[in-house]
């Protein structure tokens, strides 16, 4: 629960507020593209649990920001061309496996080097790495409660 933050360097901030009844809601503000900015209503989230211990979260009519406005408002689908509209497939890299998002977001729940809880980002492609600098943008990390 509470609220998780996510930078992505001077493309904008993206916010996931989660609430103990399973709703959430996330905002995003552009600050490269002027005005732009996003909110869902209260939707749904829930908790996917592996046999292996991976916990992944869904975010039920959140959006992707981490790859720009274009591929968020695709909402998990490749954009139309000569093979029809299909799901874009993102990369889980603690999985090691691909995955749809269609019409979701699906973040990967880990601990830190500090025992930390952050909620990490699926990649657009499998030849992707965690940067040393930089590698926060793909991480969701607490910066609030429920009551704050």
């Amino acid at each position: 629960m509470g609220t998780w933050e996510a930078r992505y360097g001077r493309q904008g901030v993206d916010r996931l507020t989660l609430s103990d009844d399973g709703t959430f809601r996330q905002t995003y503000q552009d600050w490269i593209v002027e005005g732009y900015s996003y909110e869902t209503p209260a939707n749904e989230w829930w908790l996917e649990r592996s046999d292996d211990g991976r916990v992944r979260l869904h975010l039920q009519g959140a959006r992707y920001y981490l790859a720009g406005i274009s591929m968020a408002e695709q909402d998990g689908m490749r954009p139309p061309g000569p093979w029809g509209t299909v799901p874009f497939s993102f990369y889980d890299p603690v999985a090691e496996d691909f995955l749809h998002m269609v019409g979701e977001l699906v973040l990967n729940i880990r601990n830190d080097s500090a025992d930390e809880l952050v909620l990490l980002h699926m990649w657009t492609d499998s030849e992707g790495g965690f940067a040393i600098i930089g590698g926060n943008r793909e991480e969701f990390r607490r910066v609030g409660s429920p009551d704050h």
